[in-house]
C-alpha cells in the first residue's frame, strides 16, 4: 500500500491532518482521541502523545543520560516559577503550541476533507509539503498544484499553446526568409521561417524560446541578421 493510500485510509478512519511533519519530510496525521500521532510514509505511529495544556497546568520533558527526549508527562503546577529556569521558557512555548493547535484545528479539519474530495476526483498526492502551510500538495491530470490550505494554485508542464501561437504570429510579422538570431551570454539560438513554401519551418531550438513570453523576448532583443 503506497503512502497515499495510507493517509487516505486514516483520513476516513478519523484521523486529522497536522501541521507538524515527521523527519522524512510527510505530514503528521493525529488521532485526537488519544492524541497518537502517524506518519503515513514511514506507516509508524508515535506512542508519545501531544501534550496539550488545557488544564492549565505547566508541561516538562525528561531528557536521558544520551540527550533524547523521553515520553513528555504532566507535572502539578507550582505556586511561583523559577525565571531562570528552562522550565519557565518551556512552559510558554508549550501555551504557544497549544494555542496554534487548536487555530490550525479547523484549518486542517478542512483541508482532509479536501484532499478526501480531490483523490476521488482523480487527483494525486505529490511527496511534498506547501513551505507556507506544510499541507500537501495536490497535483491535478492536467498538471495544477494546488495547496489544500493556502488554496494556492500553480500550473507545471509544456507552455501553453495560445503562447505558441503568439510567438509564431510575432515571427510570422517580422521576417522574411530571414535567419533570427538570440543572443543571450554569447550564445545564438537561429529560427528560419521559410515563407516561400508558405509555411514555418523551425530548423533550430525553438523551445527554448517558446519558454520565454513575449515580452522578455524583447527585452532580450531578437534581431535580423
Amino acid at each position: 500500500m503506497s503512502q497515499f493510500q495510507r493517509m487516505n485510509r486514516k483520513l476516513d478512519e478519523g484521523w486529522k491532518l497536522t501541521t507538524m511533519v515527521c523527519e522524512c519530510k510527510a505530514t503528521l496525521l493525529i488521532f485526537l482521541e488519544n492524541r497518537n500521532l502517524y506518519c503515513p510514509k514511514c506507516d509508524i505511529i508515535t506512542q508519545d502523545q501531544v501534550i496539550l495544556d488545557q488544564d492549565s497546568q505547566d508541561t516538562k520533558i525528561k531528557t536521558n543520560q544520551n540527550g533524547s527526549e523521553s515520553k513528555p508527562e504532566i507535572i502539578q503546577k507550582k505556586n511561583s516559577k523559577d525565571y531562570d529556569s528552562d522550565d519557565f521558557y518551556f512552559g510558554d512555548q508549550v501555551e504557544d503550541f497549544n494555542q496554534r493547535f487548536f487555530q490550525n484545528k479547523a484549518a486542517a479539519d478542512e483541508a482532509s476533507k479536501k484532499i478526501g474530495q480531490l483523490l476521488l476526483q482523480g487527483w494525486t498526492m505529490l511527496g511534498e509539503s506547501c513551505i507556507v502551510c506544510l499541507q500537501p500538495i495536490m497535483k491535478s491530470k492536467q498538471g495544477l498544484r494546488l495547496c489544500v490550505q493556502c488554496n494556492k494554485e500553480e500550473r507545471t508542464g509544456q507552455p501553453k499553446v495560445q503562447e505558441k501561437r503568439i510567438l509564431f504570429k510575432w515571427l510570422s510579422n517580422n521576417s522574411s526568409n530571414k535567419i533570427f538570431k538570440f543572443n543571450k551570454k554569447n550564445k545564438l539560438v537561429n529560427l528560419h521561417i521559410n515563407h516561400n513554401q508558405n509555411r514555418k519551418q523551425i530548423t533550430l531550438n525553438m523551445i527554448y524560446l517558446i519558454q520565454l513570453d513575449l515580452k522578455k523576448m524583447l527585452k532580450y532583443q531578437l534581431h535580423l541578421s
